[in-house]
């Protein structure tokens, strides 16, 4: 009797000693649980591009491949698509929650695509539009418009007008340009197919002078309108000016601009990349946090003065601009 008495006693302690143990178990995972856990450290120490301004427009999607940034930092210009329509207009989108956004063309109905566009340095607009002037005829036109343009008032002038031989085309061939970029005074331009080249023109003289552009799929010029930046098919970056046969790799990358101060941003593995012409030092930011695909940093356009940054971010019903300042 003794022997079942003392197996029972050792028996209950066992019980008990297990069930402290479980409780125990429980109350370490509770605890685990439960407390609040570190954040995962990030994968670099890059610091982190500053939101200052994001603008969801549901009615119209922005389609330009560049972006344009005024010198006051006070307006972003870009080419956008209105819901439900085809036709493209030019837009300008104030960097302020107060001030609406503008529409600043309207549609042409001789005109069969647009548009490209680019400011000077003196925040004028810049674009190109294709016109059908005969049944198998057609004509570039590059404008110049007012950056108050409001529905085509005041309304925009002619600052060049050229047929398809100045550019390489073939007359059936002929479409609208995909990029443009424009010297600071507005007389040189890059203009830019993807299917046909890209082409340099000099509006200095009395007729416009082109020369193409050998291994460009993107091109923008510095204010100088001679010194510009360009990406091959390798998304390989040069340094090149106009005239010299020599050209300087600076880095690889797409989404390529210039600042007024001679700096150079691209966008590649997710990280901005900003280089200074002057010390050769490229420096390296994330894109900004709790944006809908930043990460992609889509037609990022360094501002004239080198501090802020524009870029499209998108989501499945639109796309919007997003305006950052660099830290």
């Amino acid at each position: 009797m003794s022997f079942i008495w003392r197996n029972y006693i050792t028996f209950e302690i066992k019980f008990e000693a297990m069930k402290y143990c479980y409780f125990l178990m429980v109350l370490c995972l509770w605890l685990l649980v439960s407390c609040e856990q570190p954040e995962d450290p990030p994968s670099n120490n890059f610091p982190y591009l500053t939101v200052d301004y994001r603008f969801s427009d549901p009615e119209v999607s922005v389609y330009s491949r560049h972006l344009a940034v005024t010198s006051d930092n006070g307006a972003v210009i870009y080419t956008g698509e209105t819901k439900g329509e085809t036709t493209n207009h030019i837009y300008n989108r104030a960097t302020s929650y107060v001030k609406p956004l503008v529409q600043m063309t309207t549609a042409d109905s001789t005109a069969l695509a647009g548009y490209a566009v680019d400011l000077d340095g003196e925040d004028r607009v810049y674009y190109h539009q294709l016109y059908q002037v005969k049944e198998d005829s057609v004509v570039h036109r590059i404008y110049r418009a007012d950056l108050t343009m409001n529905l085509g008032s005041p309304p925009p002038e002619v600052v060049c007008s050229f047929d398809h031989l100045l550019v390489g085309f073939s007359e059936e061939g002929s479409s609208a340009a995909d990029h443009l970029t424009v010297s600071s005074d507005g007389l040189t331009f890059i203009i830019g197919w993807n299917e046909v080249g890209f082409y340099y023109l000099d509006l200095r003289g009395d007729e416009p002078i082109s020369s193409i552009l050998k291994d460009v799929v993107e091109a923008v010029f510095f204010p100088d309108g001679i010194r510009y930046v360009y990406a091959d098919g390798l998304d390989n970056i040069y340094l090149a000016s106009i005239g010299e046969h020599e050209p300087e790799y600076i880095g690889n990358g797409r989404h390529i601009s210039v600042s007024e101060d001679g700096k150079v941003a691209w966008v590649k593995n997710q990280l901005l990349h900003l280089y200074d012409v002057d010390t050769k030092k490229i420096t390296q930011y994330n894109p900004p946090k709790n944006v809908a695909s930043a990460q992609d940093l889509m037609n990022a356009t360094l501002s004239p003065d080198g501090r802020h940054l524009a870029f499209r971010s998108y989501d499945h019903l639109d796309s919007d601009i997003v305006f950052c300042s660099l830290p």
